[in-house]
């Protein structure tokens, strides 16, 4: 094997020379000894150094050159499934993993290989694979978590928040835990608007309450006129529902007005990815970097608003911004309630999910937009608006494309009392969740309690998003579920000409549907109660030239509403963003 020179080019894949890479950080043997067997546990050292600062490719190279030395290194193997997965090549991620735990299992492989097999849509593999971790573990936390995320997308909540808390009573410090319980809560109907409240509060009672007294105080100029620097921070910069409702809008902000900065914290790079990196903004990672060297490079940044737009959602930043590194902070698009933080000044709302009544649901101050919270960026795939499917076979197709995990005892009790009110319709639904066989049958029999033959469903998976859209040519009206709402599922339902039912809420996700079917001028299709949800079911059902007529023209209707105005959605921001500041600069 040769010796790697000081000048010679370094092993990681960086490009640089090895004395201006990894030689001068001491990652790898120095240059005098031979890249052998020997020195592996040292380069894997490097590798994970590089990986963890999410620069993936120098650790792959690294993983790479380590399994020519040594084709059966089970951390080099793992890592790079790892890696793998994080690319979203995830059939080879699962490949590797695999492979790496027939060779020397461990906690961590068959935890990271339950992510995968959860990310393929095999949840009853990745419960089994968790179980595994914690058979070898059983105090491994990370597991508990991970096999509450999957349980969840399972739709068994009440199970998913017994393992959280399992998760918590053993690392009593684990935010992401204590998140994913949140964010699990919002699913179903056990808790109340304050209960989830006291829940988001306590959260924030650990993780943010010590931090309190150490918050900075900030010199930034406090000119009301002057261009303001405006960060972004986000795990979801990417082919992602953030993605596409964030896409338009930093296309067709004022440059001269704000200065901004995006700050992902997942290294996924994708055609979206790429797209925003091409719009010439600020691109820093913050994929590596501790809570406290994240803010420290806020800081040094200069930055005077900090968007949120995870909330609890994964790969989120939240001790981040409990650490106050920006004069203003708001939350903002990822979440769908409060983040409880006091560090957390606003949360960006319209009149429809944060109704006056409803403001002591936040920690935050509810900054109202004009018309809507949110801003669609259609599709690039052309497909076309096809002719309502029940004018040709004759029956009404009902759909629901949102996660499966929002369809809770209530929501089906409520769609059986439509499939039976509505003679000889159908039910399709579709998500990633169906590809699984077991998940399948347990939805057929769910319907089947309820007295709907297994003949009135149509259980679809997932699929590329071309095909995903052109399935609603074969939906007459869409179903919303509740309290979690359709968000993305919904717009992208409208621009394929399927109007959606959604039932009125009490709290701000509850209230997601109203704003949608408001802005796009549908006001009549919100029911005020599940008899009225029915009761509009069968009268668009019955009324087809009616909803024929709806179909043709709602894409235009949809595209010339707020939702899809992303000029007009920039100066609301633009605007809320300098109310932000004149509010600041009045303190």
């Amino acid at each position: 094997m040769k010796k790697i020179g000081r000048n010679d080019p370094c092993p990681c894949g960086s490009g640089k020379k090895y004395k201006q890479c990894c030689a001068s950080l001491g990652e790898v043997q120095a240059a005098s000894t031979h890249f052998l067997d020997t020195s592996i546990p040292t380069a894997i050292q490097a590798a994970l150094e590089h990986h963890q600062a999410g620069r993936l490719s120098q650790a792959e190279a690294i993983y790479r050159q380590i399994l020519q030395i040594a084709p059966n290194h089970p951390d080099a193997l793992h890592l790079l499934g790892v890696i793998a997965h994080q690319t979203g090549k995830i059939e080879i991620a699962v490949e590797l993993i695999s492979k790496a735990i027939r060779l020397n299992p461990s906690t961590s492989m068959y935890c990271n290989l339950g992510a995968a097999l959860r990310d393929q849509g095999k949840l009853d593999a990745a419960v089994e694979s968790y179980h595994k971790a914690l058979s070898i573990q059983p105090d491994f936390a990370d597991a508990y978590s991970n096999l509450g995320i999957a349980l969840q997308q399972q739709g068994k909540l009440d199970a998913a928040v017994e393992i959280y808390h399992k998760a918590l009573s053993i690392k009593p410090d684990y935010a992401e835990a204590h998140s994913n319980y949140l964010m699990t809560a919002q699913y179903g109907l056990s808790h109340s608007p304050a209960e989830l409240l006291a829940d988001h509060l306590a959260f924030a009672e650990r993780f943010e309450a010590p931090l309190r007294a150490i918050w900075p105080s900030h010199g930034n100029n406090r000119d009301v006129q002057r261009r303001l620097r405006v960060g972004f921070v986000s795990g979801d910069l990417h082919t992602h529902p953030v993605g596409f409702f964030l896409e338009g809008v930093l296309a067709h902000l004022d440059l001269k007005a704000l200065d901004i900065f995006l700050y992902p914290t997942y290294a996924q790079v994708d055609a979206l990815t790429r797209r925003l990196q091409g719009m010439g903004f600020a691109w820093e990672s913050l994929v590596g970097l501790s809570d406290e060297r994240a803010a420290h490079r806020i800081r040094e940044d200069a930055i005077d608003i900090l968007v949120d737009l995870a909330g609890h959602t994964g790969r989120n930043r939240l001790r981040l911004f409990a650490r106050k590194p920006a004069p203003v902070q708001v939350t903002w698009l990822g979440y769908v309630a409060t983040t409880g933080l006091q560090a957390m000044d606003y949360i960006l709302c319209d009149r429809y999910v944060a109704p006056a009544n409803e403001s002591d649901h936040f920690v935050e101050k509810p900054w109202y937009l004009p018309n809507t919270r949110l801003c669609f960026t259609p599709p690039q795939d052309e497909i076309a608006v096809g002719v309502l499917p029940a004018l040709t076979n004759g029956r009404v197709t009902f759909g629901c494309f949102n996660n499966l995990t929002k369809m809770n005892d209530a929501v089906v009790a409520l769609w059986t009392q439509v499939l039976h009110a509505v003679h000889g319709s159908r039910l399709l639904l579709k998500c990633k969740q169906l590809n699984e066989p077991s998940l399948q049958r347990a939805t057929l029999s769910r319907f089947a309690g309820r007295g709907i033959a297994a003949d009135r469903l149509t259980l679809e998976g997932a699929s590329s998003r071309a095909d995903y859209l052109a399935t609603y040519n074969r939906v007459d009206i869409a179903l919303d579920p509740f309290p979690f709402t359709g968000g993305t599922t919904s717009v992208e339902g409208l621009w394929m000409g399927v109007p959606v039912i959604t039932k009125r809420g009490d709290r701000f996700i509850a209230h997601q549907g109203e704003s949608i079917l408001h802005n796009v001028g549908l006001p009549d299709w919100i029911a005020a109660d599940n008899e009225a949800y029915v009761a509009i079911a069968v009268a668009r059902a019955t009324d087809l030239s009616g909803l024929a007529t709806l179909r043709a023209k709602l894409r235009s209707q949809l595209l010339a509403s707020p939702l899809c105005d992303a000029p007009l959605f920039a100066r609301n921001l633009e605007a809320a963003f300098r109310g932000m500041w004149q509010a600041y600069s009045r303190r």
